[in-house]
């Protein structure tokens, strides 16, 4: 079974054996105790390259949902935070290479014994470095136990769609059962029903020209082939809602909230984002050529590889309160 899929009570055992030796080793230093000392970094090195292989068994997974073309950028953020405080652990204690084991080789070992305010400053930055390290660690695997957990059954397109999904799609495009229903008879149900469940989910999507305004998918994770281009979702809420890779061309956002949501790699191409909230959204690698931004808050916003070329109303103040604007393709001249 994979990484993310059973409790982590190994390296769990391992962080609280490393937390353990690290106070044993700290305690061990300001005796002086140099026997001990030497002792307490080699067991430490060993449970540290435990703990770096539970590391990488957790990339190996990412690795595993990077090759279904998902990509989170709170996962790679993780994951490179995560590698940077791990190596630097390991540059403390490797038995080859690191820090503290060459402060007690016999060869450098000065008259009067070792240099213990040296070997106390070594100690300081390890424990500063693990304790951020599982900190980091922890959250990497919750992040991916939580994105499995989202996407687990994810359907290939064309795959028939259980008997609930099709009353979702029913209710959605009013027909079947809904056939009769006013567009404000099954906004309310679709609304009242959404806030009340938890099955937030909706496989192979496709809604091409619909009017869906006001209907809301807070939370909701797309599945599938999703095909929304030129729907209308003016004032609809999609906070936290997760739809990468699919066909949202022209797709009409006034004055909608889609604060945290997650478009990777969708195409949003001459899509109308006028008075729009999209407070900390996800739209790197999205095609945004011909975007209307007119009125719109990116604050934060993830704009990593996406492209902006010929977007219309989007001014510099608006553009640069982007977390990571430079990183955009195709930004006009003027918006520099």
């Amino acid at each position: 079974m994979g990484l993310f899929d059973t409790p982590q009570q190994k390296e769990e055992k391992a962080v609280m054996a490393e937390f353990h030796y690290l106070k044993r080793l700290k305690k061990s230093v300001e005796e002086k105790d140099f026997n001990r000392t030497r002792s307490l970094i080699k067991t430490l090195g060993r449970i540290e390259r435990r703990l770096q292989r539970f590391h990488e068994k957790a990339k190996s997974e990412i690795n595993k949902l990077r090759a279904q073309g998902i990509v989170f950028s709170k996962l790679d953020e993780l994951e490179k935070q995560v590698d940077i405080f791990a190596n630097n652990s390991l540059k403390e204690l490797s038995l080859r290479t690191g820090k503290l084991p060459a402060l007690f080789t016999s060869d450098i070992i000065v008259p009067g014994g070792p240099d213990w305010k040296e070997i106390r400053d070594h100690v300081n930055k390890l424990e500063t470095n693990f304790q951020a390290w599982a900190t980091l660690e922890k959250e990497l695997i919750q992040e991916g136990l939580d994105i499995r957990k989202k996407l687990r059954g994810r359907p290939g397109p064309g795959q028939v769609l259980s008997p609930g999904q099709e009353r979702l799609h029913e209710l959605l495009l009013g027909i079947g059962e809904f056939k009769t229903y006013t567009i404000d008879q099954r906004r309310k149900l679709w609304n009242k029903w959404t806030y009340y469940t938890t099955q937030k989910v909706l496989i192979n999507f496709k809604a091409p020209g619909v009017n869906l305004s006001g209907f809301d998918f807070i939370n909701f994770v797309f599945n599938g082939e999703t095909i929304l281009e030129g729907s209308n979702f003016s004032g609809s809420q999609f906070n936290d809602a997760i739809i990468y890779s699919s066909n949202l061309r022209k797709v009409v956002f006034i004055r909608a909230l889609l604060n945290g949501a997650n478009f990777n790699g969708s195409n949003l191409s001459r899509a109308n984002f006028e008075g729009a909230t999209l407070y900390g959204v996800n739209l790197e690698r999205t095609d945004l050529t011909g975007a209307n931004f007119e009125d719109t808050i990116i604050n934060n916003a993830n704009l990593r590889k996406a492209d902006i070329q010929n977007v219309q109303n989007l001014t510099k103040k608006q553009l640069h309160s982007a977390k990571n604007w430079e990183q955009a393709e195709n930004i006009p001249r003027e918006l520099l």
